[in-house]
């Protein structure tokens, strides 16, 4: 299926429904790919204008919202990377139609990005201490 593509509600439809069964296994090494190439897909789909398409938008990424958490919230760097390249691409799509979206995934986007500033900090003071 190509997702690079929306011509149409139905088309964004038949497309989105067939990545949330991708999106709902359970994260281990052997589907994490799966899981990341899933929500790459659904990232082409917002790319090629899935929300300009169809009123179902919204609705049908709320319904994923968990699954999309889900990936946000992995420790595997890759994969919760692609959850937020979907979340930054939804933002700057939607604009102001963001926000009935934004209350369900934003408390976990933030928590991997302060947990990653952390992280950083941790890491420079260790830097700083060695010298």
């Amino acid at each position: 299926m190509d997702y690079t593509k929306c011509n149409s509600a139905s088309d964004f439809e038949n497309k989105f429904r067939s990545l949330l069964p991708k999106l709902e296994v359970a994260e281990k090494e052997e589907t994490w790919q799966q899981l990341d190439t899933a929500i790459k897909n659904m990232t082409s789909l917002v790319k090629a204008g899935a929300n300009e398409r169809t009123t179902l938008f919204v609705p049908m990424v709320r319904r994923a919202a968990d699954q999309i958490n889900k990936v946000v919230a992995s420790e595997r760097t890759r994969l919760n990377g692609s959850g937020l390249a979907l979340i930054e691409e939804m933002a700057r799509r939607l604009e102001t139609r963001f926000g009935p979206i934004c209350e369900l995934v934003f408390p976990t986007a933030t928590q991997i990005v302060r947990a990653r500033k952390q992280g950083l900090c941790d890491a420079w003071d260790e830097l700083s201490s060695a010298q």
